[in-house]
């Protein structure tokens, strides 16, 4: 019983999240071209691969050694490589930012490439704040994560609606502002692993 309790406290984000999904696809569609919306997805996909870039399986290493070695210590060693990884991905970002906006979206936007590098150092600490929380097996804080994303970019889409043209930058900006607060939170609940973290980057235990 204990296990079935577990499982249906990491999967209830899921469920919630795929029914704001609902929601939130068919406003989006309605509100925006399909132009615009295949360059926010096009965004989407480009943050998640570079995510899997910069993490570059850093983060599996963290979940594999979570148990045998203190959390705080191998945090702060898993942040060291993936910082220098994703120091490297954003340095061939700059240098090839018009290319890359180009590619992505049909049009050269310096914003839109900032705000992508940004995003994606954002949904890496978000990633290891929630492997924290689901190596501890804190299932329904786990799901929280989730649901905040969902719910937050739905939020965010509604609001910016009524201050900003009805575009793919609307649609990309709801995105970032809602991972950017769940990542907040995702770390805030996990404080105690992030706090050896700022305070001893380099201390050895």
């Amino acid at each position: 019983m204990n296990i079935v309790k577990k499982f249906l406290s990491f999967s209830i984000g899921t469920w919630i999240g795929a029914i704001i999904g609902i929601i939130t696809i068919p406003l989006s569609t309605y509100f925006f071209s399909p132009e615009d919306f295949g360059k926010a997805s096009i965004f989407t996909l480009a943050l998640n691969i570079l995510m899997l870039f910069t993490l570059f399986g850093i983060d599996q290493a963290s979940i594999r050694f979570f148990y045998e070695e203190r959390t705080e210590k191998l945090l702060s060693k898993c942040l060291v490589l993936t910082t220098a990884v994703y120091l490297c991905l954003m340095g061939a970002l700059f240098v090839f930012r018009q290319e890359g906006s180009m590619y992505l979206f049909d049009v050269y936007s310096p914003e839109m490439i900032l705000l992508l590098g940004v995003a994606t150092i954002v949904n890496v600490l978000n990633n290891y704040a929630a492997s924290i929380v689901r190596m501890k097996q804190e299932g329904l804080i786990y799901s929280i994560i989730q649901i905040a994303l969902r719910f937050l970019e739905l939020a965010f889409i509604l609001i910016f609606l009524l201050f900003m043209t009805r575009d793919y930058a609307l649609l990309v900006y709801a995105k970032a502002a809602s991972l950017l607060l769940a990542t907040i939170y995702a770390i805030y609940v996990t404080k105690e692993t992030w706090a050896y973290v700022e305070a001893a980057p380099g201390q050895s235990t």
